[in-house]
């Protein structure tokens, strides 16, 4: 897992090891402030829901936004939460699989996309990963936030997708 969150930290991401639902909570509430976030929308998968990642965002004052609604809405948003299918530690790259509860917008179009998961995500290659997820319809690649360099080679971080990516793991129960 080290190895995974150092390489998500060369890209420009943010991680963050989590131990328990509590302490996810408060970090919820760090990144609302420090990201200023007034509207979310969250995947609607189990996990998610038993974190309780809308609830806490609701009573942090965010409003939510439904992960199916139009693609204009969604990209109204400053932050969109995702669970993870499969990370690959040597790259620091997360796949996402889309479903119609797991939208792929909800990674794409908001400002700050925020990725939550365990450890039984990690697979050693890219082979693997994506031989567990041949049934998706869709997949997402996310290697740190969105960036772009113009021709004199100027980076530019948020151009063509999130301006800030959070990785957390939760630890698991």
């Amino acid at each position: 897992m080290a190895l995974l969150l150092g390489e998500i930290e060369k890209l420009s991401g943010v991680t963050r090891r989590l131990a328990s639902r509590d302490e996810l909570g408060v970090a919820l509430a760090e990144l609302v402030k420090t990201e200023d976030v007034k509207r979310a929308t969250v995947w609607t998968t189990p996990d998610l829901a038993d974190l309780g990642v809308g609830e806490t965002l609701k009573a942090l004052g965010v409003e939510l936004v439904p992960a199916q609604a139009d693609k204009h809405l969604v990209a109204t948003c400053e932050l969109g939460v995702t669970g993870v299918d499969a990370a690959l530690p040597e790259t620091g790259t997360l796949l996402l699989c889309s479903s119609p509860e797991r939208p792929r917008v909800v990674s794409l179009l908001p400002r700050v996309h925020l990725a939550i998961f365990t450890s039984a995500v990690l697979w050693p290659d890219l082979h693997q990963a994506f031989a567990e997820a041949k049934d998706a319809g869709y997949s997402v690649l996310v290697t740190g936030p969105s960036r772009t360099a113009d021709i004199e080679l100027t980076l530019t971080l948020g151009v063509h997708g999130p301006k800030a990516l959070y990785a957390w793991v939760m630890n698991e129960p």
